[in-house]
């Protein structure tokens, strides 16, 4: 489900939701059931955001070409995950433009598309101000 690609991001070590990045974060599956129609692959680039793709069935570099032939520069990191927060886990950096020539990872995989490395956790301060800092 939906929770896969929190997994397989926090086991990239990216974020899904950098706003430096871009402002949607776009869920999609590479599989379809008979009859339905493929994505709209150029409706989607023109968000401009991060992509988790579904199940890409060994078909990365299909995708990718598709993904870049609808507007998408071939730069754009990438991460293919493979069994995601699982001890068999793999994980691999690559960008669009690169993909087609990797090797195809065991199912279950997810690729993600347009995200960014994960910023440090910042130290947290509070000031306590106001009031009610005198009550704490």
């Amino acid at each position: 489900g939906v929770t896969a690609a929190s997994g397989a991001a926090a086991a990239a070590g990216v974020s899904l939701t950098d706003r430096r990045r871009g402002s949607a974060l776009v869920f999609l599956t590479a599989q379809r059931c008979k009859g339905n129609p493929p994505p709209n692959w150029k409706a989607v680039a023109d968000l401009g955001g991060a992509m988790a793709i579904y199940m890409p069935g060994g078909h990365e570099g299909d995708l990718a070409l598709q993904l870049m032939s609808a507007g998408i520069p071939a730069e754009t990191p990438c991460f293919v995950v493979a069994s995601a927060s699982r001890p068999d886990e793999q994980v691999v950096e690559t960008t669009l433009g690169e993909m087609p020539m990797l090797p195809t990872l065991p199912a279950p995989a997810l690729v993600l598309i347009g995200v960014s490395p994960a910023e440090p956790p910042v130290q947290a301060s509070v000031k306590k101000t106001g009031k009610h800092a005198e009550d704490h």
